[in-house]
């Protein structure tokens, strides 16, 4: 999603990625994201994804300080390793990559917690399905405003 500081969601992408290192999904990966095989099977490859992820990017960019945001490093680190696999540029060149999990937790002075408690803790619901890409992308821009330093 592309959001404003205070979490008002301006735009938003999705896409699946087939997956090559393990073509088949697990049932444990079915279960907790809801995607099933035929999903992934037809989605396109990641070299094609990150293209529309940066021409999102682009659309929105300005001389503002550009920042993406994940609950936590791993999608960080990930989708620079599948940079790395695919031999492709990361398509958020010029952006810094700020972990909310963290800045949550230092906003507020406690430990890092995960994103559905973090949204019981200021009292929002989880929408949609957690796990899920685009729904967990709106529940932590739903968050940005408590991300903040007080």
């Amino acid at each position: 999603v592309w959001a404003t500081p205070a979490g008002e969601i301006l735009d938003v992408f999705q896409a699946l990625v087939r997956p090559v290192v393990h073509p088949k999904l697990t049932p444990f990966c079915r279960r907790l994201t809801g995607i099933e095989q035929i999903d992934v099977d037809g989605a396109e490859l990641f070299p094609v994804v990150a293209h529309q992820l940066a021409a999102f990017a682009q659309r929105h960019q300005s001389d503002l300080v550009m920042t993406w945001g994940s609950w936590g490093q791993f999608d960080a680190k990930q989708l620079i390793k599948d940079c790395e696999r695919h031999g492709v540029s990361h398509p958020l060149p010029g952006f810094e990559h700020v972990n909310l999990k963290r800045q949550f937790a230092k906003a507020r002075k406690i430990k890092e917690v995960g994103m559905a408690r973090a949204l019981q803790m200021v009292g929002m619901a989880l929408e949609g399905s957690h796990h899920r890409g685009l729904d967990d992308a709106r529940n932590i821009a739903k968050l940005l405003p408590w991300c903040r330093p007080t």
